[in-house]
């Protein structure tokens, strides 16, 4: 089985701390590589509550038939 992977973050006011940024940049390439993964998809939502933007995220991958989402907040 291949996966659909999600990277969805909330970076409040477009603020991203760069040891996340770092870290969505290598894995994302790692995963990329890995035969397993079928597609990879990312999703910046900047709103609040986050409560909701988490589950807008939610929805979102649902839609796309995500298998695995990945939430950086």
């Amino acid at each position: 089985m291949r996966y659909k992977v999600m990277f969805c973050r909330f970076p409040h006011k477009g603020s991203e701390h760069p040891d996340t940024t770092d870290w969505l940049v290598e894995t994302a390439a790692k995963a990329k590589a890995n035969p397993d993964i079928e597609d990879i998809f990312h999703l910046r939502i900047d709103d609040t509550p986050i409560t909701m933007g988490r589950n807008r995220c939610i929805v979102e991958a649902q839609k796309l038939g995500v298998d695995v989402l990945c939430m950086i907040d």
